[in-house]
């Protein structure tokens, strides 16, 4: 005869009813209720692996819920209509009295963390979990591991968890006495074993407060689409990887240690290139450690008699802005000319690309093809397709015939 703990493994030794029982937020007596009621409400016809007698597939506490588990229906859409359609529980009845928009027919499964909440079962089992009705959420009770904050959402979708108005741009705009949990929850981390666990223990006397500390779990709700504001978070090199199905020489130096020669952006690696460090000073840093706030560098130089910055390129060549827009090298003729500052010789539009000399009038049509003009000496300057006539070896002629 199935007994209340027997009950309680079923619900969480089968994936579909544990996300089920984790999103309504069941304590432990509601868990005992839910096992019994589905088991004789059909559960036992299912085929299930694990009953409220026995759990022999013991992988099914561990299983990430998938497909799998709703004859391949979709997960999200799946689990969504389910909690929603359920009987409710403590948690949900508490989260409606705070406001009628926090209610079960709300529950999003968008961003669902769909692994198991291992600290969830513990305290299950052990019956040292509980709702503070006045935070609307499932807390440790005295007896408890007073670092379990309950895994709901992965990081980028925190916020599903509450009305769409309650997190802005990663900030709490919800009812000011519910914001010290938003801080909780965005500060919390996760262990060795990947739990998710409190960065401060549950102090029921400070539970209701209002945000001062958002952390950085949340930044992904900053509105920011899937990177979230990437220039606020500290930058991690990525550890080495596993490349050893490449090597074709294993013995060779350079393929040594699963070809972590070929990541020198991984961490540990030393130093690496880094654009924008400037003249003057180191062109790589230490990637052991993790970088602070990213913040573009461009190596700007202006003076009184200068009409643009000079910047530099990641090479050190030197470029400065026309008046028209148009960025040139600064050793050239009219790069020379502008940083200077003697803007009366030469205006701009009479230079190409390179800041050479190309004239005003351009091209001077003529027969037989193109001559350009030099518009500081006056003088032709011959191309291709030459006015045969005006040519030295073409006045030689017409003067020997001039002569004769």
């Amino acid at each position: 005869m199935a007994t209340d703990t027997g009950y309680l493994n079923y619900i969480l030794s089968n994936p579909d009813l544990r996300e089920n029982a984790e999103a309504a937020g069941l304590t432990q007596a509601e868990m005992i209720v839910m096992g019994k009621t589905h088991w004789e409400g059909g559960g036992k016809n299912e085929g299930r692996l694990n009953s409220p007698d026995a759990q022999d597939f013991t992988e099914g506490y561990t299983q990430t819920l998938g497909p799998e588990h709703y004859q391949d229906r979709p997960v999200e859409e799946t689990l969504q209509a389910s909690v929603r359609a359920g009987a409710g529980s403590d948690m949900w009845g508490a989260r409606e009295a705070i406001d009628d928009a926090w209610n079960l027919g709300n529950y999003s499964a968008e961003g669902w963390n769909v692994a198991p909440d291992v600290p969830y079962k513990t305290g299950i089992l052990g019956n040292t979990i509980a709702v503070n009705e006045g935070l609307g959420q499932l807390t440790p009770t005295t007896g408890g591991n007073q670092n379990f904050i309950q895994d709901r959402y992965l990081d980028a979708s925190l916020a599903n968890d509450f009305p769409d108005e309650w997190v802005t741009n990663n900030a709490w705009t919800g009812p000011k006495n519910l914001g010290g949990y938003w801080d909780d929850l965005t500060n919390a981390t996760r262990d060795a074993s990947g739990n998710l666990v409190r960065a401060t223990p549950y102090d029921a006397s400070t539970a209701l407060r209002e945000s001062t500390n958002v952390g950085n779990r949340g930044l992904a709700n900053a509105g920011g689409g899937l990177l979230g504001n990437m220039y606020e978070a500290d930058y991690t090199p990525r550890g080495l990887l596993d490349w050893s199905d490449y090597q074709t020489d294993p013995d060779f130096v350079l393929q040594e240690n699963k070809l972590a020669n070929y990541q020198p952006w991984a961490a540990g690696m030393g130093a690496l290139p880094v654009y924008g460090a400037g003249t003057g000073t180191s062109n790589y840093v230490n990637n052991t450690t993790s970088g602070g706030t990213y913040t573009p560098v461009i190596d700007t130089t202006t003076t009184s008699t200068n009409t643009g910055n000079t910047v530099k390129d990641a090479s050190g060549k030197s470029w400065i802005m026309t008046s028209d827009g148009q960025w040139i090298p600064t050793d050239s003729e009219y790069g020379s000319i502008l940083t200077s500052g003697d803007l009366s010789k030469y205006p701009a539009g009479h230079y190409d690309s390179n800041g050479m000399w190309v004239g005003a009038e351009g091209p001077e049509v003529a027969f037989g093809g193109n001559r350009v003009i030099n518009e500081k000496t006056g003088e032709r300057v011959w191309g291709s397709g030459l006015d045969f006539a005006e040519t030295p070896l073409g006045i030689a002629i017409a003067n020997a015939n001039t002569s004769n």
